[in-house]
């Protein structure tokens, strides 16, 4: 049995060097024009270990890590899980408030970031309970060029607290003693910030999923070498998933569309781990023209429309194309659709051992077949205690137990008693041949409690005048339910974003810009 396994709690670390060990001389992680081996990126997280040991790091401390999607970056969450310590993962875009939160409420007292993080948080570097702040220098991952420019920039004064990772490298050197592998009394490897959430995922729950990668062999078929291809993959902690299967793992270093478009030209990877919107970007650059060496394509959580499919399976034509769904809640994705063909809107089916049920909002009943409701997970992916993992998000189970996403439970819309979702609206408002975007928000009435304001951005090709509002509000009036309809309407030339890349839904319910 598979439980067997990790019962035994075996750590991140161990799990990928028993593994890695047999890739020894492989590619591990490819990312700007840098590549490591699996020897020589275990010797590496070894080395790192010992630094961080003299550093006095060691079982149950927390290191919050801030770094963009490097090498370096896996090299010190390995090298802190074999130690016993725990890595507080911050998304390198989160903002100064949020990094602020993280590192107060889960009580590190060591950072490790890069010199140009360190520029934007030094005043919480400062602070009298951070003992140490490990810095990367930029002149370590940049290509030539850019270290070139990095010389004219302006040096920060710093204190002895401050230690850059050549000198924590040092450090490791001078100490002569083995480190053994440990796991916290707590068995936490990993905590994973997304916005104001913050889940703590243990060993085994990491572990699992890397073992059970290949649970439903089906979705991979057509001859595809999983454990060995290599991947462009971005999100934590899937790599790990990656590393314990021998892939080569091309890292978009900071999450950046234009990066993986060209990744993809430079290195031609196998598969590409990615959301549907990078997906959609990809199909409208002219550049990339036909490529036949991605044989797989999983997009993420966003589901793909019905055009970009379509686009997609004529660029890459030797694709099998597949969408998912996952949270932070679970660790990974643990939803697969591979008939998209069929099921263009759906996220797909449930993987082994996980099980999803659809509840009513209100008296939590279950719903049946096509009705919407809250989504409900539950399985050994689920990083809680819980039996049922009450999700954030709205969606409905078709009779074949196919899994549709609607909408964010906090984005419903109650108007005069009846529920409104954001996205219905959305998309058939996008339908109309002048929008390129809309959002959907609710705001306050006198007796109707809130009521729909939407905010449309025009193609490009457009300019806002009283015959284009005039049609697309008489569209709405005769595509959207009455109870539905836009209260207010409001055009703007873009939709505010956060450093995150989503929709700053705050600031579109503070404007008053309206029609």
């Amino acid at each position: 049995m598979r439980n067997k396994l990790f019962s035994s709690k075996r750590s991140m670390y161990d799990e990928f060097v028993k593994n890695g060990k047999k890739y020894k001389d492989n590619i591990a992680i490819t990312c700007n024009q840098n590549k490591i081996t699996y020897s020589s990126f275990i010797n590496k997280v070894d080395e790192y270990a010992r630094s961080f040991y003299k550093m006095s790091i060691n079982e149950l401390e927390t290191v919050t890590v801030i770094l963009p999607n490097v090498i370096d970056t896996l090299v010190c969450i390995y090298a802190l899980n074999k130690l016993g310590a725990i890595s507080n993962v911050v998304h390198y875009l989160s903002s100064l408030e949020e990094i602020k939160r993280s590192i107060n409420d889960t009580h590190s007292h060591y950072i490790i970031t890069d010199d140009n993080k360190l520029k934007y948080i030094k005043n919480i570097c400062d602070e009298e309970y951070i003992y140490n702040v490990i810095y990367l220098s930029n002149n370590e991952v940049l290509s030539p060029i850019d270290k070139f420019k990095n010389l004219f920039k302006k040096r920060l004064n710093l204190s002895t607290k401050y230690i850059s990772f050549y000198r924590c490298r040092l450090l490791g050197h001078k100490l002569n003693k083995t480190i053994k592998s440990t796991i916290n009394s707590d068995n936490i490897a990993l905590i994973i910030n997304n916005n104001f959430k913050r889940v703590y995922v243990t060993n085994d729950k990491v572990n699992y999923y890397a073992d059970n990668y290949l649970i439903d062999k089906e979705v991979f078929s057509n001859n595809l070498k999983i454990l060995t291809d290599d991947t462009i993959i971005n999100s934590i902690p899937v790599y790990h998933r990656s590393l314990t299967h021998g892939q080569n793992i091309i890292l978009n270093t900071y999450d950046s569309t234009k990066l993986v478009m060209d990744n993809i030209i430079k290195y031609r990877p196998n598969i590409l781990e990615i959301s549907g919107s990078t997906l959609e970007k990809i199909c409208l650059n002219r550049s990339i023209l036909s490529l036949s060496s991605v044989k797989l394509i999983i997009c993420g959580k966003d589901k793909l429309d019905g055009n970009t499919y379509k686009k997609a399976k004529e660029i890459f034509y030797k694709s099998k194309i597949i969408t998912t769904y996952g949270m932070i809640e679970t660790t990974s994705n643990f939803t697969y659709n591979d008939s998209l063909d069929s099921k263009i809107d759906s996220v797909g089916i449930p993987i082994k051992d996980m099980c999803v049920k659809i509840v009513n909002v209100q008296d939590k009943s279950l719903c049946k077949a096509n009705e919407i409701g809250q989504i409900c997970i539950k399985g050994p992916l689920i990083c809680s205690n819980d039996e049922w993992l009450y999700s954030d998000d709205l969606g409905y189970l078709d009779k074949d137990n196919y899994l549709y996403i609607k909408s964010n439970l906090k984005r419903i819309i109650v108007s005069n008693g009846i529920n409104i979702y954001p996205e219905e609206i959305e998309n058939v408002i996008k339908k109309h041949d002048y929008v390129k975007d809309a959002y959907i928000v609710g705001v306050p009435h006198p007796y109707k409690k809130e009521v729909v304001k939407v905010y449309i951005v025009l193609k490009d090709k457009y300019i806002l005048n009283s015959e284009i509002k005039k049609s697309i509000k008489e569209y709405c009036e005769n595509n959207i339910a009455q109870y539905a309809l836009p209260y207010a309407y409001a055009y703007r030339h873009e939709l505010p974003k956060t450093n995150l890349g989503k929709i700053a839904y705050q600031k579109l319910i503070n404007e008053n810009e309206e029609e």
